[in-house]
């Protein structure tokens, strides 16, 4: 099966059905992988750049981003590249109030088994597992 990056675009079409043509078309690319003609992969860039926007440009309430990551994992032949990252940041975004992109640092940092960051962001602090330096 031919395997194809897809970018940010097509899911937020997707997601928000808010351009007739474009949003058309996103949901034949998404029911061409269901029907497996292809599969898709997300690049771990793509992924954060779907959750910002979703929250910042389109102001999507927290519980319904996470509701559209997570049904993602439903898209047959719908691959992240690197799930256990993917699956790891969802999960400290859902458990803290932080932001997304502060999440999957974490969840990098944990897979890597790093506990210290240096950062000016206090959010780090509210993660448990992780010790946020702001000078040596």
């Amino acid at each position: 099966m031919t395997e194809i990056i897809v970018d940010t675009n097509i899911f937020i079409r997707f997601f928000l059905n808010d351009e007739p043509k474009l949003s058309v078309t996103a949901k034949e690319i998404i029911e061409g992988c269901v029907a497996g003609k292809y599969s898709l992969a997300v690049l771990p860039a793509i992924f954060l750049e779907i959750v910002w926007l979703l929250k910042s440009f389109y102001k999507l309430p927290k519980d319904e981003i996470i509701n559209k990551i997570e049904s993602m994992f439903q898209i047959p032949n719908l691959k992240f590249i690197d799930e256990k990252l993917v699956l790891a940041t969802v999960e400290v975004f859902k458990k803290y109030n932080v932001d997304f992109v502060d999440a999957f640092v974490f969840a990098n940092m944990d897979g890597l088994k790093i506990k210290e960051i240096f950062s000016f962001d206090r959010d780090f602090d509210k993660i448990k597992g992780i010790k946020r330096l702001e000078k040596w």
